[in-house]
């Protein structure tokens, strides 16, 4: 795999041994990978300091949490299994974005998409992990890469991307979002050649709202793979049921290498409990997260639930 890492993203996995080193740890995990990405000079670190993260900061929270080791280890120093996972899933980034690199980009996306090793933890005291995902998706997609390398944003750009990455939320951050916070800042150069185009604001946003990214660049592979995806409740069983074709390659690429379907027994049963945990866990989230509070009659909540969402343009010009 490390032949693929640009010499960016090796120096931050030489980086991320010293940044070990420093602090007498016997082990490479996922938080030191996020210092490695720090102290490189990269896209990675561009995100990440635009968002007010710093080497000085996570590396005080690393100590705060494990502390520091009783002594500086000596020769190879391994990765857990946390950080060889980070790895692995910055490949299937760089794969799935059509790169034919992984960079630095690729293993902060990777420390997300992990997103519950130490480092993932860090970074989401401070902000959402979709909302960093946003700020890296946007400067790989973005025509003027120059930024990375000292170039600045005008104030309207800068306002205009951050209140794109507002208006996603949780999700990644589409052209849709830009196009939304263009007409938020009507000062700006390109809201005043849209109204000089004779382009109807209002009518714009109220097409926004319906705007669907299926079918489009701006469609995911997470949000494409979650429209094949199957859930079904009988009395006697839970199926999920999975149909994108990167769900399909690993499940082929599992049987395989297993010889056949795993088995419930032996060191195979401890997997299929991994499975079993992240299902529940997901199945448990997503229960909490469509109850209406205990104090929303459901009939009310129903509505709520159905209504969709207004115009954010609309309402943010009426207030």
């Amino acid at each position: 795999m490390f032949e693929r890492f640009s010499g960016q993203a090796r120096h931050v996995v030489v980086s991320a041994q010293e940044e070990a080193r420093e602090l007498d740890h016997n082990y490479i995990g996922t938080e030191h990978l996020l210092l490695g990405l720090l102290t490189s000079d990269s896209l990675a670190s561009a995100s990440l300091n635009a968002l007010g993260y710093t080497r000085d900061d996570v590396q005080a929270k690393v100590v705060a949490t494990v502390g520091r080791g009783k002594a500086s280890p000596g020769g190879h120093i391994p990765f857990t299994p946390r950080a060889k996972k980070v790895l692995e899933l910055s490949l299937r980034e760089a794969l799935q974005l059509k790169h034919n690199y992984i960079g630095t980009e690729h293993i902060l996306l990777g420390l997300l998409r992990e997103g519950e090793g130490m480092a993932a933890q860090i970074l989401a005291d401070k902000h959402p992990l979709d909302r960093i995902r946003g700020e890296v998706l946007t400067r790989i997609e973005s025509p003027a890469p120059r930024e990375v390398h000292g170039a600045g944003r005008t104030p309207a750009a800068h306002d205009v991307l951050a209140l794109a990455a507002e208006l996603a939320g949780e999700g990644p951050v589409g052209s849709h979002h830009i196009l939304e916070a263009m007409l938020q800042q009507p000062d700006s150069a390109a809201a005043k050649v849209l109204g000089d185009a004779g382009i109807d604001l209002d009518q714009l946003a109220a097409k926004l709202d319906q705007v669907s990214v299926e079918d489009t660049a701006d469609d995911t592979p997470q949000q494409a793979a979650a429209r094949q995806l199957e859930l079904s409740v009988t009395d006697e069983t839970v199926t999920v049921v999975l149909r994108d074709p990167a769900s399909l390659e690993l499940g082929k690429q599992i049987v395989q290498l297993n010889g056949g379907p795993l088995a419930a027994r032996g060191p195979q049963l401890e997997l299929l409990g991994r499975l079993w945990t992240a299902v529940n866990d997901w199945l448990a989230t997503t229960a909490r997260a469509l109850a209406p509070p205990p104090e929303v009659a459901p009939e009310v909540a129903e509505k709520l639930f159905t209504r969709g969402r207004p115009s954010r343009f609309r309402r943010r010009r009426a207030s």
